[in-house]
């Protein structure tokens, strides 16, 4: 009976753990679970807010960066920049949307070492859109590589290692 209770109350702190919607994410188990450092982790949420950034100032359209959404538009969207002419907050916008692509220039300049200098496609941004944007978890093979890319991200953005309490 004593094993039952212990495997019972096992199983309901791993169903508690799993319902907690930041492990649900792939960078956060990658750092939980020690294939990631913390730096390493805070550089992905970087990457993922570069681009959430750059992609709301300068790509038009929903869907995710790497495919079009070519489904017809069934109603208006939100046109921000008169929104912003007419409440007076345009310059803000402005600085805002310039910071995105300095800060997107620097990415990409920091991925740009990582292509193919034959083909010119970059695998490891492919690697960093499908876990950063799409939540799609890396194959094992291919975590020290990202360990990498993430270091150079972090060294770019002078990404800090958290304290420990």
């Amino acid at each position: 009976m004593l094993w039952h209770r212990v495997t019972a109350n096992f199983d309901d702190a791993v169903k508690v753990f799993a319902a907690n919607p930041e492990i649900a994410s792939p960078i956060t188990r990658l750092v939980f679970f020690k294939h990631l450092t913390q730096r390493q982790g805070a550089a992905a949420r970087l990457y993922r807010e570069i681009m959430e950034k750059w992609r709301r100032f300068y790509v038009d359209g929903k869907g995710t960066l790497r495919s079009a959404d070519l489904e017809p538009v069934r109603k208006g969207g939100d046109d921000e920049i008169e929104r912003r002419f007419w409440d007076g907050s345009l310059e803000e916008y402005y600085a805002a949307a310039d910071a995105s692509h300095r800060d997107y220039g620097k990415l990409m300049r920091t991925m740009g070492c990582f292509g193919d200098p034959v083909t010119g496609r970059n695998q490891a941004k492919n690697v960093l859109d499908d876990l950063c944007l799409s939540d799609v978890e890396p194959p094992a093979a291919w975590r020290e590589n990202l360990a990498l890319v993430l270091n150079a991200i972090a060294e770019a953005f002078d990404v800090a290692e958290k304290r420990k309490r």
